[in-house]
């Protein structure tokens, strides 16, 4: 994941220890792209089909409440509950958290009993309540085997009197679900970094960097990266959109990664191109990850940094 041990040291013990888990995950699950027992759930990769709604819908994993004065004391829980409860984004964040929890852990927002598992929709609820044959409304509320449903996405408090989510009837706390979202994120993008334990500067001054250097790059659409697989492999259009989301990134950096190799290849075997004293080409098969951020993690380390380079 291109965690340098000296900055690996530096990271809070939660933080290294989700890198820990990650790092297991890469070779028993990512690899072979499947889903990830956690609690008693299941973490599922997300499929190209699903791209756009997933990133879109991630923002609520990868919120930093530390980055919010208002944030910095509440629980990872209690602070995507506050951006669900606002008046004004409230049923945004709401509708992005739902989507995750049903495109990644399989789990619809309704009702579910939890004696025989069947499952009612919010739609099919309020159409039976507004259902004039129905006199009794509060037998809506019961299943068949009779028992009483409940919520499969929901959140309470516990007998620490702390926020806790209940999804499908498991029960996270805040710590708990800091690692879920953080699983998530790892699981489907194979560039995902957390680096919201870094200094605020030095995150701010990379993504100003990184917007720089995409100037003049040019953009790419979901359509025309599906169709430049389906080009260059020879495939059909269906087997794109069966990949993983991981898989499918992975196989767009490699076809680039061949293609500069091969041309690169190609002029310093024909003599029309040179590397710089000291440099070799670094083959498409295995190349080296870029890190993150070098050594430096807080503001005066990256400063010294900057200013020795």
């Amino acid at each position: 994941m291109g965690i340098k041990p000296e900055v690996l040291e530096k990271m809070p013990a939660a933080d290294r220890q989700i890198y820990e888990d990650v790092e297991y995950f890469q070779d028993r699950y990512f690899t072979y792209d499947l889903p990830i027992p956690y609690k008693g759930l299941t973490l599922y990769p997300v499929t190209v089909k699903d791209y756009n709604e997933f990133l879109s819908a991630s923002a609520c994993l990868t919120l930093n409440k530390n980055d919010d004065p208002q944030g910095i004391r509440m629980s990872h829980i209690d602070y995507l509950l506050s951006k669900m409860k606002d008046e004004k984004e409230g049923p945004i964040w709401s509708l992005k958290f739902t989507k995750i929890l049903e495109l990644c852990l399989h789990i619809k927002s309704g009702l579910k009993c939890p004696k025989c598992g069947k499952f009612m929709s919010f739609e099919e609820f309020y159409a039976k309540y507004e259902d004039p044959s129905i006199q009794d409304k509060n037998q809506i509320l019961f299943c068949e085997c009779g028992e009483q449903f409940v919520e499969t996405i929901r959140y309470k408090e516990n007998d620490k009197k702390k926020t806790i989510f209940v999804f499908d009837g498991v029960e996270l706390d805040s710590k708990d679900f800091n690692k879920l979202r953080k699983y998530i994120m790892y699981q489907n993008l194979p560039d995902y970094k957390d680096d919201s334990w870094v200094d605020k500067a030095i995150r701010d001054d990379q993504a100003a960097r990184a917007e720089l250097k995409s100037r003049g790059g040019g953009t790419a659409t979901l359509e025309r990266k599906i169709i430049g697989i389906c080009t260059n492999l020879h495939w059909g259009i269906e087997k794109v959109y069966s990949l993983s989301i991981r898989k499918f990134l992975m196989i767009l950096s490699m076809i680039d990664d061949v293609m500069n190799y091969t041309i690169t290849r190609t002029g310093l075997m024909s003599g029309f191109a040179s590397l710089p004293k000291g440099e070799t080409l670094e083959h498409w098969l295995y190349k080296k990850d870029e890190g993150m951020y070098g050594s430096a993690v807080d503001a005066d380390s990256y400063k010294s940094q900057i200013n020795n380079a």
